[in-house]
């Protein structure tokens, strides 16, 4: 689907439970979409049961990238099961044309940093989903802290073996005072993956220092989306959490009130 114009590259994180400091908070996906807004958006937290359940989302008319359930928790080998993780998501994709891809949240983080997935398996996601009667993009979330300092306990030394088998990379910053070397992550990203696209995600909230957002840093990485959306540089950009609009957040506020603002300008 061709954007026609910055809001058509805005996405919402779709999850129906989002934390925030010591408040738990309930809000459809929908709803956060709505308030920004916005039709695009990551759907998180596993497939529904039914499709039922899924046509609230499904049915807006906006593209959907699902989340295959994660947490794979288990010894990898040649024999690693993972089609009954896509046999929710592969049906309702069936269904809803708008449904384009399958999102492995935490990909870098957890499923090759913590559990210690093999290069081999990601392939094997990734040819499973492009053996489709109409096949499905593969997204995976990579935070920078996995490339940008060797010191680090979740630098990954061989991730390009893993980024190669992406459709497109949804790229994190988990700390906002590591928000200053932006420029540097997405240049860093684009030769490790040898230019693959790239999807920008926007805190609303510094879950890394468990804070809010500051104004300035909320100001900056939106303005710095934007600019790489019209340059070229990123496919879109992505806000979470939803459930922090419309609860008085400051950076949520004004997040919304950019992207309103914003949303029209043509490609």
């Amino acid at each position: 689907m061709m954007a026609k114009t910055l809001r058509d590259t805005m996405w919402g994180w779709g999850t129906m439970i989002d934390v925030i400091g010591n408040e738990t908070e309930l809000m459809s996906p929908v709803e956060g979409a709505d308030y920004m807004g916005i039709k695009n958006f990551l759907m998180c937290g596993g497939a529904p049961a039914t499709d039922e359940q899924a046509a609230p989302a499904a049915a807006r008319g906006g593209r959907i990238v699902w989340e295959m359930e994660a947490g794979f928790g288990s010894t990898f080998g040649e024999n690693f099961e993972f089609q009954s993780r896509l046999d929710r998501i592969l049906p309702l994709a069936q269904r809803f044309p708008n449904i384009e891809g399958v999102l492995l949240d935490d990909l870098s983080t957890i499923t090759i940093g913590q559990e210690k997935m093999p290069p081999e398996v990601l392939g094997r996601i990734c040819r499973a989903l492009q053996s489709e009667p109409r096949p499905l993009s593969l997204w995976g979330v990579i935070y920078t802290m996995s490339y940008d300092d060797p010191a680090l306990s979740t630098y990954i030394e061989d991730l390009p073996e893993y980024l190669k088998y992406l459709d497109v990379i949804n790229l994190w910053v988990w700390h906002a005072k590591d928000l200053h070397k932006l420029e540097a992550n997405l240049e860093r990203c684009n030769e490790l993956s040898g230019g693959k696209p790239v999807h920008l995600g926007l805190y609303l909230y510094d879950f890394g220092d468990g804070r809010p957002m500051p104004l300035d840093l909320m100001e900056m990485q939106c303005e710095t989306a934007r600019r790489w959306v019209h340059e070229g540089e990123i496919i879109g950009m992505g806000f979470l959490p939803t459930s922090a609009f419309g609860r008085g957040i400051e950076a949520a506020e004004w997040a919304a009130e950019w992207a309103r603002k914003v949303g029209d300008e043509p490609l």
